[in-house]
């Protein structure tokens, strides 16, 4: 809810600025100087870097979702990009494998797989790896990360539990 009212304060302060014929000069028997000019272009930038970071905090911040409602509708979330957050489970890194398009057949390093656990239930997270070896920290055990991606589901499958294909996986400091 705050970030809510404060996008819409910044919103309104932008209206007002962009909208209005200019900013009232300090003296108004005189006409807009350079000065004056460039003060009200300072405040529009300053005010549109304000509801720029207001609506990223607001887009970041309603971005995550609970795993629960991936594991409990599967099909609702099947190749869409998610983002969410938990602790780093039962980790396990692959051995170095070949054949992947993005490598261009080469070896794959750091390919890592594990459960990621939030107060709402475990989903499974696969990351791609690398194509060079240690180019990434690996995750390791309770871990708290960030992780979007795509979610994968077997349509074969109604039982099959639904996995995360990684496309950034974030460190979390609490």
């Amino acid at each position: 809810m705050l970030h809510f009212l404060r996008g819409s304060i910044q919103l309104s302060l932008w209206h007002v600025v962009m909208s209005g014929p200019g900013l009232p000069p300090c003296d108004s028997a005189l006409t807009p100087t350079r000065r004056h000019m460039g003060m009200h272009s300072l405040i529009r930038s300053l005010l549109c870097l304000s509801l720029s970071i207001g609506l990223v905090s607001m887009a970041l911040a309603g971005d995550r979702l609970r795993i629960k409602n991936i594991v409990q509708h599967p099909a609702d979330y099947d190749a869409k990009v998610v983002t969410v957050e938990g602790r780093a489970k039962a980790v396990s890194t692959l051995p170095v494998h070949r054949g992947t398009r993005r490598c261009g057949g080469s070896a794959v390093y750091d390919s890592q797989l594990f459960a990621l656990h939030d107060r709402s239930g475990t989903i499974g997270i696969s990351t791609p790896g690398t194509c060079l070896p240690n180019v990434t920290k690996p995750v390791v055990e309770n871990e708290q990360l960030r992780v979007r991606g795509i979610v994968r589901v077997d349509r074969n499958n109604p039982k099959a539990v639904p996995v995360i294909d990684a496309e950034t996986v974030d460190r979390v400091k609490r």
